[in-house]
């Protein structure tokens, strides 16, 4: 398994892909990199088309020339939060962000391009290693005795992203294409899910501040109601043991940095 930098492919630069697919000949490929700011996107389009659109579409382009596998990821965002059930793969798009535009233009143009293609929509990313998501910067306020807000009016399914990793290899070996909808399944507000991961790591939940989604200041515009099922099926365990799982994990790790 090989994992590469931005700085040693560029993934919206066709000449930077075709290198890497001519040194390592790989069998599959799959595409974790991507904008990630949302409010960001809503001034910087160009880039972030670039780098969500355009790029999965080269990668698409040369995998089916290379005769690799391609999985890339898109997004919860790309709904319209409408719903009152989840969202099925099957579910009509609409966008209200950039983002989720970038995303929605990604999928239709790399399954357009290569239909062989793995297109894999997922939500709410947390986990024990990445310290640039909602549960670790809450955790983090809360040891610190600082209050923290979260929204008590966005219903999402939040991913676990060793479940995620795990089961989107599984469908690499099984040869899924399509489109597929990984989450830990579960229908819950951030501010349920701050509540359920700090009743868990035993801390303080009077620090939890629950408010309205506008009062929390974000450029973009998201979906009220972006949770997310499967008509494929769905393998993710439930949304509590995986909390469960990362609060072991982050505990573990804890450890041997204390060592």
């Amino acid at each position: 398994m090989c994992f590469l930098s931005r700085e040693e492919m560029g993934i919206a630069n066709r000449e930077s892909v075709k290198q890497v697919m001519e040194e390592h000949r790989p069998w599959a490929l799959i595409n974790a990199a991507g904008f990630a700011r949302v409010d960001e996107a809503e001034l910087n389009k160009e880039l972030c088309f670039r780098e969500n659109a355009l790029g999965p579409v080269i990668l698409a382009k040369l995998c089916q020339e290379y005769g690799a596998i391609f999985l890339t990821f898109s997004s919860h965002m790309v709904f319209d939060g409408q719903s009152n059930s989840p969202y099925l793969e099957s579910s009509p798009a609409a966008p209200l962000n950039i983002y989720g535009l970038s995303k929605l233009e990604a999928e239709a143009k790399v399954l357009e391009i290569n239909p062989t293609a793995l297109v894999i929509r997922s939500s709410s990313f947390f986990g024990p290693w990445d310290e640039r998501n909602f549960l670790f910067e809450m955790i983090g306020r809360l040891e610190e005795g600082q209050p923290f807000q979260a929204s008590k009016d966005h219903v999402i399914s939040p991913t676990y992203v060793p479940d995620l990793v795990n089961n989107c290899l599984d469908l690499i070996i099984d040869k899924a294409r399509g489109i597929w909808h990984w989450t830990n399944p579960s229908q819950v507000t951030w501010a349920e899910f701050a509540f359920m991961a700090a009743e868990t790591i035993r801390l303080n939940t009077a620090l939890i501040e629950t408010v309205d989604r506008n009062q929390l200041g974000y450029r973009a515009k998201r979906p009220a109601f972006s949770a997310l099922a499967s008509e494929n099926g769905s393998l993710l365990p439930r949304l509590h043991d995986a909390i469960n799982r990362f609060a072991l994990e982050r505990a573990c790790t804890q450890t041997l940095i204390e060592r």
